[in-house]
């Protein structure tokens, strides 16, 4: 949806100049289109650099129908000074009704005429009012059609991509009952090597930010940060915005920190509504704001920001926790992701049931600590116990933000040992060393991603279940200790999937194949079986090759559980 975003602000760019003409009295300024047409090929260009939001589509084609859908309505709309606020209401309904055909289009389906009733509801209701003030006109009938048929040339040349929002009904499992409700969502983009992201609207403005789990406070990044050059856009404090006086700072388990002012202003993320809350504008960073991609080509400006999901107890002093302040207006406590190999879907109060495979399983909360920590019992190879328990995996982490699975040394060097003893193993990868390497590899006899799975053993959590026992959650080997990354023409590549630190971290890779639900309600962590996510190119064979492709190396990995 980046790139129908990106032409609804391009056409009501484009009427502002063609407005402030009419306003003048001169002709339209010649730079103020340039201006938008940059713009808009900047946002083009970010879109198709994000991991999975490819535009197949001539960008060029974008840009035209702009054009002639702002041909279409200037002449309608600014033809006196006192028709400027039809433009801006045109442009609105134009942008609202492009939210529509972008969500048909991702749910495979026709366009609800509820949802393209409720912005044309709007938009005749502001003409009249505009009408009112002795500004209306005979042409005023004909802006609405204008305004259909432009949005119709637009969504032809604007594919579906990874980064919109949703609603769906769902039937939420969570303990203690069953019910069901409407749910809002959003499908992330990035992968887990990269970070996976969302989109927040501050004060008007849409950023894109890292969806983290291991954090709470939300930073974006401000239009005064000396060290954030080439990240747009930037927070700039507008007329909803209120500088506390305070100021906050975050260190992330990599090192990477950020620091400035607490800003209240209003907040919408992941297709969630609006609130108010206190946030962090970045005026000062480190090794934050890195270059992300999901095909070992770094891309700048792949995010502005973070967006913590944790609870208030991991917030910096002064600043909110947006699921505390959203909770007041969910029916359910609690979130739930789908981390895929590229791309995702993060959903509000409950979750999207045609994404799972059966009902999700719950192990309890630790409530003494403030991250989603939960007791690891035990981490079995194929089956086989690595004779660890719960005294040596300590309060263990479940985090978006993470991109591999964090164990204690000795638990590392176990795992590794075990997997790197194998024949199969050695036959693609090399032996035990190759976990603590810097390189990814092409798998030395061409398997594929299902052969790998079959070749090699699926690592198993062991975790309590909330009223007693304990359940296990069995992860395939290319998606926990073994990490896939493909590059730019269509090579599986597999990455260590396992680092060896101080703390014990289910991380992104982890989740590929898991709905995973963090239930603030019942105090509990929830897994269930996913499906759904696109195939990956490790489903394809590459016995073709007389050999298999030089190894690249790994990639940065991400450690975003804030350092407490």
């Amino acid at each position: 949806m980046a790139q129908s975003r990106a032409a609804g602000k391009d056409v009501a760019a484009k009427l502002a100049c063609y407005a402030h003409a009419t306003i003048t009295g001169s002709h339209v300024g010649p730079v103020c289109l340039a201006a938008a047409d940059a713009r808009l090929a900047a946002a083009l260009a970010k879109a198709a650099a994000r991991g999975g939001c490819a535009n197949p589509r001539n960008d060029g084609a974008i840009a035209a129908a702009v054009d002639d859908c702002v041909a279409a309505l200037t002449p309608l709309l600014t033809t006196r000074p006192c028709d400027v606020a039809k433009s801006k209401a045109a442009a609105a309904d134009a942008a609202a009704i492009l939210r529509c055909y972008q969500r048909a289009a991702l749910a495979g389906g026709a366009v609800d005429p509820v949802c393209i009733a409720a912005p044309e509801a709007k938009l005749a209701t502001r003409l009249a009012q505009i009408a009112a003030r002795g500004c209306g006109a005979a042409s005023d009938t004909g802006i609405a059609p204008a305004v259909e048929a432009c949005v119709a040339g637009i969504d032809a040349e604007t594919p579906v991509t990874t980064t919109t929002t949703s609603s769906v009904t769902t039937t939420t499992s969570i303990p203690g009952g069953t019910t069901t409700t409407t749910v809002p969502g959003a499908i992330l983009s990035g992968c887990a090597s990269g970070g996976y992201s969302t989109d927040v609207t501050i004060a008007g403005t849409g950023f894109t930010v890292i969806a983290d789990s291991g954090s709470t406070t939300l930073g974006v990044a401000s239009s005064l940060c000396a060290q954030c050059t080439g990240l747009s856009p930037r927070y700039t404090q507008g007329a909803t915005g209120t500088n506390t006086g305070l100021t906050a700072s975050t260190t992330y388990g990599d090192g990477s920190t950020w620091a400035g002012p607490v800003i209240s202003d209003l907040v919408s993320a992941a297709g969630a509504a609006s609130l108010r809350m206190a946030f962090v504008a970045i005026d000062s960073q480190t090794g934050f704001f890195q270059p992300g991609g999901c095909n070992f080509t770094p891309v700048a400006n792949t995010y502005q920001g973070i967006l913590g999901l944790g609870g208030a107890a991991l917030a910096e002093a002064g600043t909110d926790s947006y699921v505390d302040k959203l909770s007041t207006s969910l029916t359910h406590d609690l979130f739930a992701v789908q981390l895929c190999g590229v791309g995702g879907h993060i959903w509000w109060g409950g979750y999207d049931p045609t994404a799972l495979i059966g009902a999700p399983t719950y192990t309890p909360l630790i409530a003494a600590s403030p991250y989603y920590a939960v007791v690891l019992s035990d981490l079995r190879v194929g089956g086989s116990s690595l004779g660890f328990g719960a005294a040596t995996f300590g309060d263990t982490l479940v985090d978006t933000g993470t991109t591999a699975i964090l164990l204690p040394t000795a638990v590392f060097n176990a795992l590794a040992a075990s997997v790197g003893a194998l024949p199969a193993f050695q036959q693609n990868f090399g032996g035990a060393a190759w976990f603590s390497g810097s390189t990814c590899n092409v798998p030395n006899t061409h398997l594929t991603k299902a052969q790998l799975d079959q070749a090699l053993p699926p690592l198993t959590l062991v975790f309590p279940a909330v009223g007693g026992g304990s359940f296990s959650v069995q992860l395939p080997a290319t998606d926990s200790y073994l990490l896939q990354q493909d590059d730019s023409l269509g090579n599986a590549y597999y990455c260590p999937g396992i680092e060896a630190g101080a703390l014990t971290i289910v991380g992104a890779n982890a989740m590929h194949t898991l709905i995973t639900v963090f239930d603030h309600e019942h105090g509990a962590i929830g897994f269930a079986r996913q499906q759904g996510c696109p195939a990956l190119a490790g489903e394809r064979s590459l016995a073709a090759r007389a050999t298999a492709p030089a190894p690249l190396p790994k990639p940065p990995y991400r450690h975003r559980p804030i350092a407490r």
